[in-house]
C-alpha cells in the first residue's frame, strides 16, 4: 500500500512539473521582461555581469517578469526554473538567479549549492528587504536591482577563480587549424588554376 502511494505522489509531482510554464534560459545576464528598467541601466548591469563571470566564474543572471506563469508559490516555481536553467558552471554549480515578478510583487533569489556557502537564505532575505523591496515600493526599480547586484557579487566574488571567459564562450565550437590550412590551400589552389585561365 505504502509503494502504490509513493508511486501515486511521484507520478503526481512529474505531471505537476510537466504541467509548469518553463521559460527558455536568458540570453543575456540582466533580463528585463517587464521593461522596468531604462535599456542604459540593464546594459550597464548587463556587462558588470559578463565581467563578474570572467573574473570570478560565478555565474550570476537577473530575470524580471511582468507576472509569474504559475500557481506555485514562487520558492517551488522558481527552483524549477533554476534547475532547467542549469545556471553555473556543471562542477561547481556556481551560479545563482534573482527572479522578479512584478505585479505578483514575489521576489526570490535562487542559488546553486555551491555558492550557498557565500549566499546563505538569510542573506538572500537580507538582500530582498533591505536593497530590493524599499526602493521598488517607491518605483525605483533600477535602484532596487542595481543595490540587489551589487550586494550579490559582494557575497560571491571572493570564493571562485575566474578563467577570463564565460560558460557561453568556452561552450562555442573552435574551428580546428587542420581545417583552417586546407582552407587556405584551397584558396592558393583556385588562385593559380584562375591565374592560369587568364594568362
Amino acid at each position: 500500500m505504502r509503494f502504490c502511494s509513493f508511486i501515486f505522489l511521484w507520478l503526481w509531482s512529474l505531471a505537476a512539473f510537466a504541467a509548469e510554464t518553463i521559460p527558455p534560459s536568458p540570453a543575456a545576464y540582466f533580463n528585463d521582461y517587464a521593461h522596468v528598467v531604462d535599456a542604459g541601466v540593464a546594459s550597464q548591469l548587463n556587462a558588470k555581469l559578463e565581467n563578474f563571470e570572467r573574473d570570478t566564474g560565478n555565474q550570476i543572471v537577473v530575470a524580471v517578469y511582468p507576472k509569474m506563469q504559475s500557481d506555485s508559490s514562487p520558492a517551488d516555481y522558481t527552483v524549477q526554473v533554476f534547475r532547467a536553467w542549469k545556471v553555473g558552471q556543471k562542477a561547481k554549480n556556481n551560479g545563482a538567479v534573482l527572479f522578479v515578478f512584478i505585479q505578483d510583487r514575489k521576489i526570490f533569489l535562487q542559488v546553486g549549492y555551491g555558492l550557498e556557502g557565500v549566499l546563505p537564505d538569510a542573506l538572500c532575505q537580507q538582500i530582498i528587504h533591505n536593497e530590493i523591496e524599499p526602493r521598488f515600493k517607491t518605483g525605483d526599480y533600477a535602484g532596487g536591482l542595481t543595490a540587489a547586484v551589487s550586494s550579490i557579487l559582494a557575497a560571491t566574488r571572493q570564493e571562485y577563480k575566474g578563467t577570463g571567459t564565460t560558460v557561453a564562450q568556452r561552450q562555442q565550437p573552435q574551428q580546428p587549424a587542420g581545417n583552417f590550412r586546407v582552407s587556405i590551400f584551397a584558396l592558393l589552389f583556385i588562385g593559380f588554376i584562375a591565374l592560369r585561365w587568364f594568362m
